[in-house]
């Protein structure tokens, strides 16, 4: 291979990867610029209306648990909600489910919300719905799940002898649907340990790297393109090399004895 011909293939291989760059940039600027805002929340040991009443709950792995909660707070539910609460009609449940993620930081108790939106207002009002909304969920299911208990207890209470009820067993139950009524109004609901934090720049289109990895496929595309050139069409033999030959044998032919 010539200078000439080296020179000629780095520049068809650059030319391809602009082009391919440039295709990815036109492509990048168009898309709808999205904002991030998060928040966190801490989950502290789980306590039930059941260890209230005094009854243990069965051991459950850390990591468990903590999966457990960002399913709780991802799931379906509280987006619709969200929507409701929002009056929004660009933002419906699919939307609100789309556009919120929520993810363990390794090692600690905390979950973290993200809510991606196309202004920073829009998403960082989207995060702080969306967290109200699941802790307004969660207290609901707590406060049920108490107050079906507490019943239960009264009912109890109420069907004991009169000698029975002032008695110890009476102060027990009393003492039960006591701390089930505080319960039933705070529950056990994590802590907001950062409020909504939203960020200046958008997190998407991420535009360098589109045409970085644009001219990245664009190089790789040359290469291959003139690798496949060359094996489909091999390289012609050079005049010189035709003419090397032919002046071999006019040599020969000279030096032949005359009869």
């Amino acid at each position: 291979m010539t200078v000439r011909q080296l020179i000629t293939r780095t520049v068809l291989v650059v030319i391809v990867a602009l082009l391919v760059g440039a295709i990815a940039y036109a492509l990048s600027v168009r898309q709808v610029k999205q904002y991030a805002s998060t928040t966190q929340l801490l989950f502290g040991a789980p306590t039930s209306e059941l260890q209230v009443l005094g009854v243990p709950s069965a051991n459950q792995d850390q990591t468990v648990a903590l999966a457990s909660d960002v399913l709780d707070v991802g799931s379906f539910d509280v987006a619709r909600q969200t929507a409701l609460a929002l009056h929004d009609p660009r933002f419906n449940a699919d939307t609100v489910a789309a556009a919120i993620s929520a993810a363990n930081e390794r090692g600690s108790d905390v979950v973290t919300i993200t809510a991606r939106a196309g202004s920073p207002q829009d998403s960082a009002k989207l995060a702080s719905t969306y967290v109200s909304q699941y802790l307004a969920i969660d207290q609901q299911r707590t406060s049920a799940r108490a107050r079906a208990a507490r019943q239960v207890l009264d009912t109890d209470l109420a069907s004991l002898s009169t000698t029975v009820r002032n008695g110890v067993r009476g102060d027990a139950l009393r003492n039960q649907i006591g701390q089930l009524r505080i319960f039933e109004r705070t529950g056990n609901l994590p802590q907001v340990i950062q409020s909504v934090r939203t960020g200046a720049s958008p997190v998407a289109p991420q535009t360098f790297r589109n045409v970085l990895f644009g001219v990245l496929f664009g190089a790789i595309l040359g290469i291959g393109l003139l690798a496949a050139r060359g094996a489909v069409s091999p390289a012609r033999p050079r005049r010189d090399d035709l003419a090397e030959p032919m002046e071999i044998q006019e040599r020969t032919r000279l030096r032949e004895p005359v009869p």
